[in-house]
């Protein structure tokens, strides 16, 4: 389902300690972020062919897609700030993206710009 917000990946394995050490910062910053991402961890161990696919070499790898599509990849134990200038990145550049214009809002708009437009010309 499509939801228009970035979608930050934590690869990681339970036997990587900067994984470890980075697993509380991801879940610290996925609660900063709750209504303006989706944060998803994947276990390379159990989903091998996931990591495959997205060319997860080291761990942690943090991926970050916008539009169903990777916008940015950082690897390692990138701590909080790291993280949190990444996923802070992907939210500006989602909120400018998917910029929505309610008929309110465009009717506001040219009631003020061009009062002589009609609702009926404004669809």
């Amino acid at each position: 389902e499509e939801t228009g917000l970035p979608v930050i990946v934590d690869f990681y394995s339970d036997s990587c300690g900067p994984c470890r050490m980075m697993a509380p910062i991801f879940q610290k910053v996925a609660k900063q972020y709750l209504d303006k991402a989706v944060f998803v961890k994947i276990d390379t161990n159990a989903q091998y062919e996931l990591s495959g696919r997205y060319q997860v070499r080291s761990l942690p790898t943090f991926s970050y897609f916008l539009g169903g599509k990777k916008a940015h990849q950082a690897v390692g134990g990138i701590g909080e700030q790291g993280l949190q200038r990444d996923v802070d990145s992907m939210v500006r550049q989602a909120e400018a993206e998917n910029v929505i214009l309610s008929l309110e809002n465009l009717r506001s708009f040219y009631q003020e710009q061009d009062a002589a437009k009609e609702d009926g010309d404004i669809v």
